[in-house]
């Protein structure tokens, strides 16, 4: 049976750059929200430029969350790993053996041992 690897760090590097990815996505999206489309010519076209800087903005929103969720779910895994070898240290920790203690005290005598 093969042995489980797991390398805590790297997990933590890629929790780390997940959450730095949702956190830069969330000024582009606010910008493309934000954007004034007046001035495009025909009002046809400016609702069209918002509807696509929207759905953009949406998108944008949607990438950072994915990024946030999978970097709170490898959390998980991380905690999840230390306490799994924290357990099986405990478990795999010989114990040491008892101490001889007093002899046993006489009980009562069979009844054929006269």
């Amino acid at each position: 049976m093969a042995d489980l690897v797991v390398d805590s760090e790297a997990l933590a590097e890629v929790r780390r750059r997940l959450t730095a990815v949702a956190d830069d996505l969330d000024a582009p999206a606010r910008r493309l929200r934000g954007l004034a489309s007046g001035g495009l010519g025909t009002p046809a076209l400016e609702r069209r430029a918002d509807l696509i800087a929207d759905g953009w903005a949406d998108a944008i929103a949607e990438y950072a969350t994915f990024a946030d969720e999978l970097a709170t779910n490898l959390q998980t895994v991380e905690d999840t790993v230390d306490d799994t070898e924290a357990d099986l240290a405990v478990a795999t920790t010989p114990v040491p053996p008892l101490a001889p203690g007093p002899p046993a005290a006489p009980g009562p005598r069979p009844p054929f041992a006269r």
